[in-house]
């Protein structure tokens, strides 16, 4: 894809590249290209990989904490940063605060059952 819009920026509907979304992209941050103002990765289905990583970093987190404790924290954590991510505009800022990671907490609170 990169290479598409590199060499044939027209075919995918953009007149030039903007390289700092696509490093952002590679590097699963959520940026805004500056050209057609969308804030998904260069690959569009990639955004599924932006919350992955995510969630691979959230659950790093809760196994260093003790077992007995681990999805406690989780579903309040949640849902206070996803009522704090309403009306915010930042492309990184409305990824972490998604209600998409509301699935998360579903599924954490599933696997303990």
């Amino acid at each position: 894809m990169v290479l598409a819009l590199a060499f044939l920026p027209s075919a995918c509907n953009q007149n030039r590249i903007d390289w700092p979304h696509v490093v952002a992209s590679h590097l699963f941050i959520s940026y805004t290209n500056a050209f057609t103002g969308s804030d998904h990765p260069v690959v569009f289905v990639g955004w599924t990989l932006t919350y992955e990583m995510f969630f691979y970093v959230a659950l790093a987190a809760l196994l260093m904490l003790p077992r007995r404790s681990q999805v406690r924290p989780l579903p309040g954590f949640v849902v206070l940063s996803a009522v704090g991510g309403l009306g915010v505009t930042s492309p990184v800022a409305k990824t972490f605060t998604s209600t998409i990671q509301l699935e998360f907490v579903c599924g954490a609170l599933l696997s303990r059952t």
